[in-house]
């Protein structure tokens, strides 16, 4: 059971990580579109 926990550690971080990152990247490209317009 904890070599296959083991194992699984670095999946679920490298998930949990990328999961926030992939959200505020839309949150942020959603944010430019609508205001990068007039920014620009």
């Amino acid at each position: 059971m904890k070599p296959y926990i083991r194992a699984n550690i670095p999946k679920t971080a490298i998930f949990v990580l990328r999961l926030p990152a992939a959200l505020f990247r839309k949150s942020a490209n959603s944010k430019t579109t609508r205001t990068g317009n007039g920014n620009q």
